[in-house]
């Protein structure tokens, strides 16, 4: 059976240029929605993709992707650590961060991820959680804050920010639902 996929882009409101945030329905697969930018340090390790699947209906309903293209240009990141079912320590994470705009206050959010070695793109390492308060996490952001993601792996982490016009519009039209939140914080600007 084939399985239409639709491909959406949003534009951003007050601006020229499109939103980087892309919204794929599938039948099969549920909802994806993605942005794809280039990671911010190391400097020179390549693009990192992050993506959230929405699947009503299914436990789990979201999972959330950091997906690094390139892990062989990061030889000092401690991939190791992630790959398959592992015992995290408080050293393992991944850490969301929304920076406000012009005034508010900037939200952190830790939780622990898996990891494995993924078919698309060839040899990419994809980060997942599927903890349910990353979601309502990423429904409190606005256009114009700007969404950090951090993977610690000690002597390098992984950094990577994505500008955040769009992706509220995308959450909303897939019609993800917020849920209670225990593990983030607010700090002033």
């Amino acid at each position: 059976m084939a399985a239409a996929i639709l491909v959406a882009t949003i534009p951003a409101l007050g601006q020229e240029s499109k939103s980087s945030w892309k919204l794929e329905k599938s039948p099969i697969r549920g909802i994806d929605i993605s942005a794809r930018s280039e990671i911010a340090s190391p400097q020179g390790a390549g693009f990192a993709t992050f993506k959230i699947t929405y699947q009503p209906g299914v436990n789990p309903s979201v999972i959330v992707n950091l997906i690094v293209e390139s892990p062989k240009r990061l030889p000092n990141f401690p991939f190791e650590k992630y790959d398959g079912p592992v015992d995290m320590t408080k050293n393992e994470f991944i850490r969301f961060e929304v920076a406000p705009g012009n005034h508010g206050m900037t939200q952190t959010m830790k939780v622990m991820p898996s990891g494995y070695y993924g078919v698309t793109p060839p040899d990419a390492f994809l980060f997942e959680t599927i903890d349910k308060s990353v979601a309502s996490f990423l429904l409190d952001v606005k256009d114009g804050q700007k969404l950090s993601v951090m993977v610690n792996g000690p002597p390098s982490s992984i950094q990577v920010a994505f500008d955040t016009a769009g992706l509220k519009q995308l959450l909303d039209q897939a019609g993800l639902k917020a849920v209670p939140r225990h593990n983030f914080v607010r700090r002033k600007k």
